[in-house]
């Protein structure tokens, strides 16, 4: 019993009344359950289940810090405070701990939000994901905007290696589906009849030798389909792509989406 009951009292002083936070990281395994109720039953204070991270994402969240600080210098605690306080300015959220003990410890949803922007600004300031790190695909909250991140960045989705051409460090992009098999050849490519992916060479042979069923058993990640406008962003990332919506764009039929990321970019200095 005492193993699921940790928590923390809050008394009022001004008028007596007595909370108890029970921390809901633990979890309440069913032979436990009736004890639950019966201590919730019989307790003389109020009975409130928190909603704080868990163990597991707040070591997930040093993890990163960690990766931060041994790319770049410093500490990990230099990191998270100079990091944590501009994903409270960017997502308008007040300052939270990411201690799940504490009272004003972050809520599951915003540390998940955490991780997966960690992630992601690691990905496009190319920090080393460290051997303790791994492939943070295996367990960012949304694989998806992890590998759209890694696009963008033309970073391997599963080893992390940064598209280096003049040292020899290749990062491809991928149709994850076979080209013949959607666009048909790559002068009908446009970018939105298959999903994609970017792999280093390694990583690319090793998608080709096993198939693309047992490469995403294996490592996770898969193809994510694109957007007109996300294919506008990868035009100068990819200049050997996307030959069907450049020449489309060239004749007018996107001019709404070059409007859309000239907005987008505004905002950036606003």
């Amino acid at each position: 019993m005492e193993d699921i009951l940790k928590g923390t009292f809050e008394i009022n002083m001004d008028t007596g009344e007595t909370k108890y936070f029970l921390t809901s990281t633990q979890t309440v395994k069913e032979k436990y359950t009736k004890k639950l109720e019966e201590f919730i039953e019989n307790t003389i204070a109020t009975v409130i289940v928190d909603k704080r991270l868990t163990t597991e994402q707040r070591k997930k969240i040093w993890c990163i810090l960690d990766d931060f600080a041994y790319c770049n210098g410093g500490d990990k605690e230099q990191w998270r405070e100079q990091l944590q306080t501009e994903f409270c300015r960017l997502h308008d959220l007040e300052y939270f701990s990411i201690s799940e003990t504490k009272r004003d410890g972050a809520s599951k949803d915003v540390a998940r939000e955490f991780i997966q922007w960690l992630c992601e600004l690691a990905v496009k300031e190319n920090v080393g994901f460290r051997e303790e790190t791994g492939n943070p695909a295996t367990w960012v909250p949304e694989i998806g905007r992890f590998v759209i991140a890694c696009l963008r960045a033309r970073r391997c989705a599963v080893c992390g290696k940064v598209h280096d051409f003049h040292n020899g460090d290749i990062v491809d992009l991928e149709h994850w589906n076979t080209i013949s098999s959607s666009a048909g050849n790559y002068e009908n490519d446009d970018g939105l009849k298959n999903p994609f992916i970017t792999l280093c060479r390694e990583h690319h042979m090793i998608k080709h030798a096993i198939g693309k069923e047992k490469f995403q058993e294996k490592y996770i990640v898969g193809g994510v389909w694109l957007n007109p406008q996300l294919v506008y962003e990868l035009l100068d990332i990819y200049p050997n792509h996307f030959a069907l919506f450049r020449k489309k764009l060239k004749n007018g039929e996107y001019d709404d989406v070059i409007v859309k990321e000239k907005n987008r970019n505004m905002k950036k200095y606003f």
